[in-house]
């Protein structure tokens, strides 16, 4: 085992290797020790938009890249299908879809999925030949779980992110990833030997080095509505980005600051449907997230809580 860097943290996981980078690195592809991701690991990033995601897409190699909310699947997809032919497997998606895509042969085989499409994904790479570069696919083909600490968390309730944790060991080349530190409990990952890597910046961090500390201004109030209403009084801004899961706390908001003709809601195909009977009062929602669609006041559902990457010019 690799000389371990600190013994626990304050999320009692042992961390075999810590990477520190210095403010020069923008981006993931930039840290020594993590690109291409390596096998058999789960990397906790400790900083977000930093292009964990678009790393994997971006290696040479073939990959399965699972990620939790549909959301943010077509939003990934969206940003690389043209120049990367990513191909993007949720809801409406079928296997045959998945076969013809295979089938075009590109270079590099990069699917973005939720974890109910890795069942049609595995079912579509059955199908090839032994002439196909992919019939040994799960020793030639990368999987990973992105915002991996959603699954573990997840898992109690929700069955497909359990039968993801099925496939993801039969694949020789596998890793997670997350920016939220919280230990799988799974033995496998102690059976296989699985390293926990830590990747940090060596500035702005706190005195333990534990984790990256953006500064916040926490805004204390007996009422949302009161205190998002003094916030917006006393902040311009050309956009706000409000995260709230409650699509009746939003609804109330909307109505309370009397934001009608200037939001857009962001959120799941099934709250989608819940606003279409209002869509006569002027309520506006969103499945899919594009900079575009960006409003002065945007509301953000859990869908988007996880690997979203909102780009504005500041």
């Amino acid at each position: 085992m690799l000389p371990i860097d600190k013994n626990t943290n304050n999320f009692n996981i042992v961390f075999h290797e810590v990477h520190e980078f210095p403010n020069t690195v923008k981006y993931f592809t930039e840290i020594k020790g993590v690109n291409p991701i390596p096998k058999d690991s789960i990397i906790y990033k400790t900083v977000t938009g930093i292009g964990a995601t678009t790393s994997e897409i971006k290696a040479k190699r073939h990959s399965i890249i699972v990620l939790p909310h549909i959301s943010i699947v077509k939003s990934k997809n969206k940003g690389h299908k043209t120049d990367d032919h990513t191909f993007a497997v949720y809801g409406e998606i079928k296997i045959k879809d998945i076969i013809n895509h295979i089938e075009k042969d590109y270079e590099y085989l990069k699917i973005l999925t939720t974890p109910k499409g890795v069942d049609k994904i595995i079912s579509a790479l059955n199908t090839v030949t032994e002439e196909s570069k992919y019939f040994d696919y799960k020793k030639n083909i990368f999987f990973l779980i992105d915002e991996c600490h959603k699954f573990i968390k997840d898992a109690q309730y929700r069955d497909d992110m359990v039968e993801v944790m099925e496939h993801f060991f039969d694949f020789e080349n596998k890793a997670m990833i997350s920016a939220t530190p919280i230990a799988p409990t799974d033995p496998r990952f102690k059976e296989k030997n699985f390293k926990n890597i830590k990747i940090t910046p060596d500035f702005e961090i706190d005195a333990n080095k534990e984790m990256y500390m953006p500064k916040i201004n926490l805004v204390h109030s007996n009422s949302i509505v009161n205190g998002l209403k003094e916030y917006i009084e006393t902040n311009d801004s050309d956009h706000y980005c409000i995260f709230f899961n409650s699509l009746d706390g939003i609804k109330e908001l909307i109505d309370q600051l009397k934001l009608t003709n200037d939001h857009r809601i962001f959120c799941s195909n099934e709250g989608v449907e819940l606003f279409k009977p209002f869509e006569d009062y002027n309520y506006k929602a969103e499945s899919q997230f594009d900079e575009l669609l960006l409003k002065k006041y945007n509301f953000f559902t859990s869908s988007f809580f996880n690997g979203l990457d909102i780009k504005l010019e500041l």
